[in-house]
């Protein structure tokens, strides 16, 4: 038991979440950065927030995802942005147990990419978009859930490799 918490906090291994979920929020967030109208509409079709809440949801959490994970990724303010999103994954987990609760046939919206049905779509795109554009579900909250748990090892971890925290703090010793 030893070996395996050694294991999950090795600095190497937090690197790799961190990318993970860096990464995953960046591109999460694009799309809905370039058309927060259509963001917009996913969020309205939970059915959860009321009608004034919606705008203000679809212009600021799609920059909250993306700085969030930018940081992430540089290993800046790490274990604060590691919170930030673990709560953001946290709502979104409870949206989607609501709407599947509630038998409501939606799409999370989390990488949609807004196409014209006469758009030429690549292969890769096509694989990307059946990857990443879901409808809600229980495979979904799964996908939350992961992501919640290699936030909750980057939280507890000591430090992780190529982390800008670590090198910050090792100036301010030096000085």
């Amino acid at each position: 038991m030893k070996k395996l918490g050694e294991l999950l906090i090795h600095p190497y291994l937090v690197l790799i979440f961190r990318l993970i979920v860096g990464i995953t929020f960046i591109y999460a967030s694009y799309f809905k950065i370039l058309d927060p109208a259509d963001f917009g509409r996913s969020i309205f079709n939970y059915r959860l927030l009321p009608i004034f809440l919606v705008n203000i949801f679809a212009i600021i959490f799609p920059w909250l995802e993306f700085f969030c994970g930018v940081m992430l990724l540089a290993g800046l303010f790490t274990r604060a942005n590691a919170l930030i999103i673990s709560i953001l994954l946290l709502v979104f987990s409870i949206a989607i147990l609501s709407v599947i609760f509630r038998g409501i046939d939606v799409e999370c919206g989390c990488f949609k990419e807004n196409r014209t049905q006469n758009q030429v779509q690549t292969s890769l795109s096509d694989q990307s978009e059946k990857v990443f554009t879901d409808k809600v579900g229980w495979s979904l909250l799964g996908r939350d859930v992961l992501m919640i748990l290699m936030l909750l090892v980057i939280l507890f971890s000591r430090t992780s490799a190529l982390e800008v925290d670590h090198l910050l703090k090792f100036q301010r010793s030096r000085t």
